[in-house]
């Protein structure tokens, strides 16, 4: 095993091996990010052995519990300076960070 699988989101990329390839994950506040991500700790990961990276399969997606629409709508009231002080603390509770997760099935050859 390359790496080690976490219960929670991490903002580390992770990287198992399994008999069939490998396998990177990475959550982030984007989809675009958790893709970059993912894929550049694939690209380490081979380059470690003088490989190229050979794209498996790759799901990017919302994982977030809450949803996704009322996610976005909690993350910019937040970071809106008009928002009172007083109530950011109640909707940082409520708002996910890093909701976007991308799987990365991979050889290295």
């Amino acid at each position: 095993m390359v790496g080690g699988l976490a219960g929670c989101a991490t903002n580390k990329p992770i990287v198992l091996r399994y008999e069939t390839g490998m396998v990177a994950q990475f959550y982030a506040d984007s989809p675009d990010d958790a893709e970059k991500a993912t894929i550049k700790a694939a690209e380490a990961h081979c380059a470690k052995l003088s490989k190229e990276v050979v794209v498996v399969k790759m799901d990017t997606g919302y994982r977030g519990k809450t949803d996704e629409t009322v996610n976005k709508a909690l993350n910019a009231a937040s970071s809106n300076p008009f928002t009172p002080p007083v109530i950011k603390p109640f909707i940082n509770a409520f708002s996910e960070k890093n909701p976007y997760s991308t799987t990365l099935t991979f050889r290295c050859e």
